[in-house]
C-alpha cells in the first residue's frame, strides 16, 4: 500500500508569477513501514499535464517554490522505499500581478511589464547561470505570456520601446550566459528557447535580430548535422 493519512497545504493559494509559495506535507505514515518516505513537488496546468519542480525526490516534505501563469494547481508525490506513490493536489491561482497600480505616469499595462522585467533580471538570469532548464522555460513561458498578450494600453511608444527592452534583455541572458553541454539536446533547447522570444520580431531591434538569427543558424546547422531537425 502507497503512503496515506496526510495532507499537504499550500500557503498562499494564489498569488502571482513572483510570489513564492509554500507546501508543506504532514501526517504522512506508510502502512508497512517501507522508510523513509520521499517527496516530489510539481503543478498540473489546465490540461491536467504534470510538469515536475524538483529534479529529485526529496526527503525534505515542504518546498518553497515560484510558479508560471499556467499552473492550475501543485502536486507532491509521497513515495516509500518500495516506491509506493500517492499523489496529493491542491488548487492554485497564478496571476501576472495580484493587484495594478494606476497613477497618470503608470498604466497597468506598464506594472506588468515591471513584472516581466523582474522575471528576466532574477528569476531568468538565475536559471540561465544555474544551467537550471526548468526553472528557464517555466519562467520563459511567465514572460512570454505577458509580451505576447494583446494588451490595448500597449500603445504608446515608450510602452513599445520597454517590451523590446525585455524582450533583448531575455534573448541576450539566453545567448551569453547560457552554458549547456554542447550536444544535440541542448543545442535543440537553445533553439526552442530562442525562437519563442523572436515571434514577434517588430519587438526586436536589428542588431539582436541578426545576434539571434546567428545563432539559431549555428544551432540548426549543428543539429541538422547530427540528423535531427530543429
Amino acid at each position: 500500500p502507497a503512503p496515506r493519512g496526510g495532507i499537504c497545504t499550500v500557503a498562499p493559494s494564489s498569488g502571482s508569477v513572483l510570489t513564492p509559495f509554500n507546501i508543506s506535507c504532514v501526517n504522512w505514515e506508510d502502512p508497512n513501514s517501507d522508510l523513509p518516505l520521499r517527496y516530489s513537488f510539481g503543478y498540473l496546468n489546465a490540461a491536467g499535464a504534470a510538469t515536475a519542480l524538483t529534479t529529485a525526490p526529496t526527503l525534505n516534505p515542504a518546498a518553497s517554490v515560484i510558479l508560471p501563469l499556467a499552473a492550475r494547481s501543485i502536486y507532491v508525490d509521497i513515495s516509500d522505499s518500495a516506491g509506493a506513490t500517492t499523489r496529493y493536489t491542491t488548487p492554485v491561482t497564478v496571476a501576472i500581478r495580484l493587484t495594478k497600480r494606476y497613477n497618470a505616469r503608470q498604466t497597468g499595462s506598464e506594472d506588468y511589464l515591471d513584472t516581466a522585467e523582474t522575471l528576466v533580471n532574477t528569476t531568468l538570469l538565475n536559471a540561465v547561470a544555474q544551467g537550471d532548464l526548468s526553472t528557464m522555460s517555466q519562467t520563459l513561458d511567465s514572460i512570454l505570456q505577458i509580451l505576447n498578450s494583446p494588451d490595448e494600453n500597449a500603445t504608446t511608444s515608450d510602452q513599445l520601446a520597454r517590451r523590446q527592452g525585455i524582450r533583448e534583455m531575455a534573448i541576450n541572458i539566453i545567448v551569453n550566459n547560457l552554458i549547456l553541454p554542447d550536444t544535440p539536446e541542448s543545442r535543440n533547447i537553445q533553439c526552442n528557447l530562442l525562437a519563442e522570444l523572436t515571434t514577434r520580431v517588430e519587438e526586436l531591434d536589428t542588431p539582436t535580430q541578426i545576434l539571434t538569427s546567428a545563432h539559431l543558424l549555428t544551432f540548426s546547422e549543428g543539429l541538422i548535422s547530427t540528423g535531427i531537425s530543429p
